[in-house]
């Protein structure tokens, strides 16, 4: 059976829209976007799914997004989305809004004990008995016009979304049911609080295997890379590659020799920050000890 689908590509179109989800219970939200060689997310398309009828957004005609960003903010519709790290950051990016109240369904169906962190496709044969297409998460969502495949996909998405949601709901009691809205609200007040980059060696991996003097080495390199992965709008990886961070830290290289022999190091990287990161690891290797 084929998804009603309407396009959404002026602000006037957008407005309108806004002004009647807003009068409606909840609306399920996804976004497709792309993330190749930049730090910050580029918002591709835009699902919202009420039930009926499932709308595609298209960011790359609209311009004015204080009606969309009033529905996100709309306490007395509920956003149901699923896995939404990726969508908030999309969201967040593009609109400097996050949706509130926020309706996970991995969330929900971790509490009906369908399944934990259950991805989308799963949960849907799982609960609606549909198969849901592959293959167009990786494709290009900035082509336009989109493919027929990538339409489809996108529609079912928003469609299968709010089905989902209506399926859930029932099964919930009220405590389960505040349970996820609060988690959502956790979720949402975590990413308006941006990563500390002095905080971000903390994820780096095998880092308790440094002695106190190396891991402010690492401490140090960490910060840098995640400041200037922003700064440049890369990825951390093409600034600085994950797995030469550790040996970094630990070796501590003095010249531009012993740098490019280091684990993982990317020549470019080694030509266009060398120095810098040999000052910066001279640096942090002077750190008193009581610090």
């Amino acid at each position: 059976m084929a998804i009603e689908t309407q396009w959404v590509r002026d602000d006037a179109h957008l407005a309108r829209l806004c002004a009647e989800w807003r009068q409606l219970p909840y609306v399920a939200m996804d976004t497709e976007f792309m993330r190749v060689d930049t730090f910050y997310p580029i918002a591709a398309l835009l699902q919202v799914g009420d039930g009926r009828c499932a709308y595609l957004i298209d960011p790359l005609t609209i311009t004015d997004w204080s009606a969309f960003v009033a529905l996100l903010e709309d306490q007395d519709v509920v956003k149901v989305l699923h896995a939404c790290s990726e969508d908030l950051e999309v969201f967040l990016r593009l609109t400097g809004s996050l949706p509130v109240p926020l309706f996970d369904t991995q969330l929900a169906a971790g509490y009906l004990n369908i399944g934990f962190s259950m991805g989308y496709s799963r949960l849907v044969q799982s609960v609606l008995g549909l198969e849901l297409p592959k293959g167009e998460t990786r494709s290009d969502w900035l082509q336009r016009p989109l493919s027929e495949m990538q339409v489809r996909y996108a529609a079912e998405d928003a469609q299968h979304l709010a089905e989902l949601y209506e399926a859930l709901l029932p099964r919930l009691d009220e405590n389960k049911r505040s349970w996820i809205l609060e988690d959502g609200a956790e979720l949402v007040a975590g990413f308006r609080c941006e990563l500390d980059p002095d905080e971000a060696y903390r994820d780096v991996k095998q880092a308790w295997r440094l002695k106190p003097q190396q891991l402010a080495v690492l401490k140090v390199l960490a910060a840098w890379r995640e400041r200037q992965a922003r700064a440049r709008n890369q990825p951390r990886n093409r600034v600085l590659r994950e797995h030469s961070l550790w040996p970094l830290a630990r070796t501590q290289p003095g010249d531009l020799l012993t740098l490019a022999r280091i684990e993982d190091m990317h020549p470019r990287t080694v030509r266009q920050d060398g120095e810098t990161l040999l000052a910066l690891i001279r640096e942090a290797a002077a750190t008193p000890a009581q610090d």
